[in-house]
């Protein structure tokens, strides 16, 4: 194997330990959020992690009787998935290009 061979087979392998290191480092909240993906009802902050939605804005919309429908247990709120999706879906505004 010449030197050019040897040094290409050392970056290869040093590229590959690196996204090997990146993939462990990312898999458990890639993990997380497959299992919040697949759940029904979403706490506020899951809501952020998922969809962007701030916490303190969803609780402000709570507080203005305003945003999607949301499910009161005790002190607990949570938020059902397909509301949250038929309320991103309704609220969507199309922009000029895409009227045309």
């Amino acid at each position: 194997m010449t030197a050019l061979m040897e040094k290409n087979m050392d970056d290869m392998n040093r590229i590959t330990e690196i996204i090997r290191q990146a993939a462990a480092a990312l898999a458990p909240g890639i993990r997380e959020m497959e299992i919040l993906r697949r759940r029904k009802t979403l706490t506020a902050a899951e809501v952020e992690q998922l969809y962007g939605l701030k916490s303190a804005t969803l609780k402000a919309w709570r507080n203005n009787g305003k945003g999607p429908a949301y499910v009161k247990n005790g002190t607990q709120v949570l938020y059902r998935v397909e509301d949250l999706e038929s309320y991103l879906q309704n609220n969507r505004v199309k922009t000029a290009d895409q009227l045309t």
